[in-house]
């Protein structure tokens, strides 16, 4: 499916918040902005939604090359090590329990709760004050819903999950700016193992196929647990879910309860609403690649067991030829 991105970027300047993260995301070289190291670009995803995904369902990215990374996660191991929790997930985190519940024991439940909150607000600073930025898409689900049952071709696009179109989205945005920026490079695409899907592999998977110019390298599971970046991006998909539902009520497009504090990180917020899915299906009909049978077909018919046997297949396929990067 084509992605297009409606909604807006969260900056007074959008051209200009981008262009200070840039600068130290890439070098200048001869005149010629280029990618550092010529190292692939590495976006962390995760995704984030109210608890029973009745409202939103939101993708979310950081973003930034393999030379920004370790100073980063240097600083976030770091920070958890002084309260002695192995990792961070935004669940755990709030509901002090997980990796959060040892802190209960050693200072009861509200004292847990407030040394979390600190902790949180730490990560978050040690976020601001280092080069990435950031992407976050959202489904509004009652809108997803009543497109997707009212409009009978929407079927021949998009699941009833908005998943996939959430994550198709935000893996087109990230190509698409990246590609603006400097076109040398390719984008490594990293998501959590425990999360991966063959809905998420189908939305890579048909973005490639429909885009075959953007600069995407790989799509990669790793465990979350092992890998600060993942923490970073499961604490960005929450406060883009989180913006979002501010959104539904106010209908302003903002980074609530943080003073604006991430604008010079976000690249861009969009929402995928009614008038976009719209115009979206609309689009896709009127692509000639439809009418010649070149869109991905989507395997509706499959029974849940060859299903589960694609997916476990298509895993272990992907953790394997990583398995190096896995092993340092």
């Amino acid at each position: 499916m084509e992605s297009v991105i409606v909604g807006c970027i969260v900056s007074n300047n959008p051209i200009f918040a981008i262009a200070r993260i840039a600068r130290s995301i890439f070098r200048e070289g001869n005149g010629k902005r280029v990618f550092a190291a010529m190292i692939p670009l590495q976006a962390y995803l995760d995704d984030s939604s109210d608890g029973k995904k009745e409202q939103v369902v939101c993708a979310g990215a950081v973003v930034g090359n393999e030379l920004n990374w370790p100073l980063l996660e240097e600083a976030w191991l770091e920070r958890l090590k002084q309260d002695e929790i192995e990792y961070f997930r935004t669940t755990e985190c709030k509901g002090v329990h997980g990796a959060f519940y040892k802190l209960r024991r050693k200072y009861g439940y509200s004292g847990a709760q407030a040394i979390a909150r600190k902790l949180r607000d730490d990560l978050e600073a040690i976020l601001l004050a280092h080069p990435w930025y950031g992407f976050g898409i959202a489904a509004l689900v009652s809108d997803y819903l009543e497109v997707w049952n009212s409009v009978p071709d929407a079927k021949l696009f998009y699941r009833e999950d908005p998943t996939e179109a959430t994550f198709s989205t935000i893996f087109f945005e990230i190509a698409a700016h990246a590609q603006d920026i400097s076109p040398e490079y390719q984008v490594a695409y990293i998501i959590d193992d425990s999360s991966y899907s063959g809905i998420i592999a189908e939305a890579f998977k048909g973005l490639k196929h429909n885009h075959p110019n953007l600069p995407i390298a790989r799509l990669a599971p790793l465990d979350d647990k092992k890998t600060p970046a993942l923490q970073m991006a499961d604490l960005f998909a929450n406060i883009t879910k989180d913006s979002f539902l501010q959104w539904l009520i106010d209908g302003k497009p903002k980074i609530t309860g943080f003073d604006h504090k991430w604008q010079n990180h976000v690249a861009v917020l969009g929402r995928w609403d009614k008038e976009h899915m719209l115009k979206s299906i609309e689009k896709n009909l009127k692509d000639p690649r439809y009418a010649a049978g070149l869109f991905p077909k989507r395997s509706t018919q499959k029974f849940k067991r060859q299903l589960r046997h694609d997916e476990k297949m298509r895993r272990k396929a992907l953790i394997k030829s990583i398995g190096a990067r896995n092993e340092k």
